[in-house]
């Protein structure tokens, strides 16, 4: 008893010396020094303020025209009228353009000596706004939150969406319109980016590689789509604890994985209904999946050990189990639920809920969207059988898509690579990550516009952001046919020992060893009373 908690005072002592000397701090649980949990946090924050100052030159002239519907409901829920924030939504549209329509002048050699055109292309904007405003007015767009950029029907839309501009509304009240959104922006961008990081670690990958991960959430294109002032950084940020909570899951923690997918899905419904239920759907299918294959998996466990109960019995291995107590253990086995199943049903539940839930509030559903996508924003008829134009539009939309990929295809070679490194890596992990990436591609096809695509796909980046640093820690891993990991050297082999001598080197002067009076009475070669003691020697066993 001595000797243990003499060993365990010596281990803490020697955990808290070297947090001393090499600053790691003091030791974490289970004797990990919790260092290395602040390295990493403080790597994820450099790379934060990287990203955060490369997309400052781009403060302003990220405008699209669904961001004048969100930023009017937001100014709205701040307690704006409704001409208030009409009014401060065409100044910041107005001015957002005009500087993104004159950069490119700015840096063009045939412009130099000119004027830039900003006064005339702001002062153009504002009058075609006016124009619209008064126009969708006297048509009878007179309520909501919405300003009236457009008809009831297409404004409709962006009124089922308020949870992206109950997200503006506090950054706007804190920093004004156009440094409101822009840091709005920016925080959905870096905490996205954490969020991968954290997926990463889940899925046990190491905190090198899961920062890895981290600064590609911040490179790859998908950037140029989440620091938009429009709901695609909060949808990637929900997508992404979604995914956490399932890795989760899948190690283990089931409770707290359901309840974070629960809760992420729940404020997904209140950012884009329609992408939460697509992403609900993919993942309910990907589980179903992942369920019936350790259902087989089980059943075939099972009847192995009923084989081998059998066996022993006929063998009279075990006389001490009764028949009652053999039949109530083969009862509690078939009785247990296949792994994932609580998930399977927590996802189903979501999905139903995110597919009910529109309908009892009276939001706009897809066939609204998809009137929307045949009529220009209603401003034609709507079509009477739209599913033969929707099926030729649909055509031509991924012909026009593949050819585009195929004519600079790093984005399908990402694809390609990512799914077989994260199915490589992990089967039950690559099953969610592409069910992930699958909700975008469903949510692109259910609206083929070429000119918002990339918007509307987005979720496909997930697959990257997660496969190529998978793909890095199986290189280092040696888990890759073909990349083997170079070896450690190998050390010199210690040299052999005289033939009957007990290990020590013999002295290259003799005379000089053994001169003097000091040296008489030791055996040849031995230590002097003024040389340092050599190291042991190895003994040979006697003969």
């Amino acid at each position: 008893m001595r000797m243990r908690t003499a060993m365990r005072t010596r281990v803490r002592e020697a955990v808290r010396a070297e947090g001393r000397d090499g600053g790691r701090g003091r030791p974490g649980p289970a004797g990990f020094p919790g260092g290395a949990a602040r390295r990493t946090a403080a790597w994820s924050l450099l790379l934060a303020v990287v990203c955060a100052l490369c997309q400052l030159p781009t403060w302003i002239g990220r405008e699209s025209p669904d961001t004048r519907n969100y930023l009017s409901y937001s100014l709205r829920v701040l307690g704006d009228s409704r001409e208030e924030a009409t009014a401060r939504t065409v100044d910041y549209y107005c001015h957002s353009r005009a500087v993104a329509s004159t950069r490119p002048r700015a840096a063009d050699p045939r412009g130099l000596g000119r004027s830039s055109g900003y006064l005339r292309e702001r002062t153009s904007c504002e009058r075609d706004m006016a124009a619209r405003v008064k126009r969708r007015t006297a048509e009878g767009n007179t309520a909501g939150m919405v300003a009236p950029f457009a008809g009831s029907r297409f404004s409709a839309i962006f009124e089922a969406r308020p949870g992206y501009p109950y997200v503006l509304a506090p950054f706007i009240a804190c920093f004004g319109v156009v440094w409101g959104l822009w840091a709005a922006s920016v925080v959905l961008t870096v905490l996205g980016g954490v969020v991968v990081l954290l997926v990463l670690r889940a899925a046990g990958a190491p905190a090198p590689v899961a920062l890895v991960g981290q600064g590609l959430y911040y490179a790859l294109p998908s950037v140029l789509e989440t620091m938009r002032p429009m709901a695609e950084g909060a949808t990637l940020l929900c997508t992404g604890l979604v995914l956490l909570g399932c890795v989760r899951a899948l190690r283990g923690r089931t409770r707290s994985g359901a309840a974070l997918v629960a809760a992420a899905l729940a404020a997904q419904f209140w950012v884009k209904y329609s992408q939460g239920l697509l992403l609900a759907g993919c993942l309910a299918a990907a589980y179903a999946v992942l369920v019936a294959r350790a259902a087989l998996r089980d059943r075939a466990a099972l009847r192995d050990r009923a084989a081998l109960r059998e066996q022993a019995v006929r063998d009279q291995a075990v006389r001490d189990r009764t028949v009652r107590e053999r039949g109530r253990e083969r009862g509690a086995g078939r009785r247990r639920a296949p792994e994932g199943a609580g998930m399977l049903a927590v996802l189903l539940a979501l999905t139903a809920a995110t597919a009910a839930g529109p309908h009892l509030l009276g939001w706009p559903g897809s066939s609204e969207s998809m009137q929307e996508l045949l009529t220009d924003h209603f401003n034609r008829p709507d079509v009477t059988d739209p599913w033969p134009l929707f099926a030729e539009l649909s055509l031509h939309f991924w012909a026009d898509w593949l050819r585009r990929g195929l004519m600079a295809p790093l984005m399908l070679f990402a694809l390609g690579v990512s799914a077989w490194a994260v199915l490589r890596y992990d089967r039950r992990i690559g099953a969610v990550v592409i069910a992930a990436a699958l909700a975008g591609v469903l949510n692109q096809a259910g609206h083929p516009d070429i000119v918002i695509g990339p918007r509307l796909i987005v979720l496909v980046w997930f697959l990257p952001l997660i496969g190529l640093p998978l793909l890095l820690q199986l290189l280092l891993d040696g888990r890759v046919p073909g990349f083997r990991p170079s070896p450690p050297p190998v050390p010199p082999a210690a040299p052999a020992l005289p033939p009957g001598g007990d290990g020590a080197e013999p002295s290259a002067e003799p005379a000089a060893a053994g001169a003097g009076s000091r040296g008489r009475g030791r055996p040849e070669g031995g230590p002097g009373r003024g040389a340092p003691a050599p190291a042991p020697a190895l003994r040979r066993p006697a003969a």
